[in-house]
Parts: structure tokens; sequence; C-alpha cells
């Protein structure tokens, strides 16, 4: 297979994540490089000032085990009774996974949060602290999270007002997944 199409297949990762996801998958690669993709520069061309993603951190260091969650209002021009949705995105910064959903409103999420963060723990890969805003809606997280129905033992921590930094692996995710899809709008064009 051509890497720039195992390139286009795989969302547009760069050139070395694309070799390792191809050999996990058994795919053959023809000889070459990437070299340039059109659409991924189209598609980073406003992300400029954006830093690279954090690091992955290896699954045995419990300190390190920190999930990053985070929400951001997307308009919906094709409703126009609600025209806007709400992205919900965490990311399990040591596993490198990140989990995304779509709500209609921002304390719609409280629940399948909850029952997501129970399964992880459930399954062992749990983290052990959770970092987000103190907005409305995560401290109602926070709240079910320690309800009797849950019982999470998951340590959460709060980030500053305006400081994005603290939060960057959900922060870069946003941009760095829509960079991707419109890249691959691009492509497909």
């Amino acid at each position: 297979m051509n890497i720039r199409k195992a390139h286009a297949i795989l969302g547009h990762p760069s050139e070395a994540i694309t070799r390792k996801i191809c050999d996990a998958m058994g795919w053959i690669l023809a000889r070459g490089s990437l070299g340039a993709c059109e659409s991924c520069a189209v598609a980073k061309a406003k992300q400029k000032n954006v830093p690279n993603e954090p690091k992955v951190y290896d699954n045995k260091d419990k300190a390190l085990q920190t999930a990053y969650l985070d929400q951001c209002v997307v308009k919906d021009t094709y409703d126009k009774k609600r025209p806007h949705i709400v992205w919900w995105i965490m990311v399990l910064n040591y596993a490198g996974l990140k989990f995304s959903k779509f709500f209609r409103a921002k304390n719609k999420m409280v629940e399948p949060a909850a029952e997501l963060l129970h399964k992880l723990v459930e399954s062992g890969g749990g983290p052990a602290k959770l970092r987000m805003d103190n907005a409305g809606e995560n401290i109602k997280l926070q709240q079910r999270m320690k309800s009797a129905d849950w019982k999470l033992p998951i340590q959460v921590e709060y980030t500053a007002r305006n400081t994005p930094q603290q939060n960057s692996p959900a922060e870069t995710s946003f941009t760095t997944i829509s960079g991707r899809v419109r890249a691959a709008f691009h492509l497909a064009l």
C-alpha cells in the first residue's frame, strides 16, 4: 500500500505514527516517504500557534495517571431552534486515548462521563486524577462520582481560571481532531 493512502485512511497522523500503525495492522507499505500532505497543510493553516501533543507517559507511573476533561460549544447551523452543541473530550494522557462525545447541553455529560470513568476503573485502567475546570457541570460530575451510586476513587483537580495550559491535553485535542477532520474533508473534495 502507498504510505499516502495509509496516511489518509488512518486520519492523517504523522509519518512515524502511520508506519507504526501499518506495522501493527500487518499492512505492507511500498518504499518511499510521505512527503508533504496538502490536506494536512491546509488543515494546519489556522493552527500555527498550537503546541505539539504532550508526551504519552508510561502506564506504570501512578502519579502521572491523570485524565483531562474539557468541553467547548460548537455552532450547529442545521438546527435553528438549538443553534449550538457541546463537544466533550476526555483524554487519558497516560494511555494515549481520547474519548469524544457531543451533547445538546453542558450538564448532559455528567451521567455518561461517570459511566465511562466507572468502566475504566472497573477494567483496571482508570485514572488516579481527573483534571478539569470548575464549571457547574464539572462540579456536578464530581458530586456524582462521589455519590453512593458510583463511589469512584478518583481525585479531582480543578484548574485556575483562564489557564488552558493546565488542561492542555484536552484543550489541544479539540484543535488536533478538528484539524484532522478538515484534512479528511479537504482530501474528499
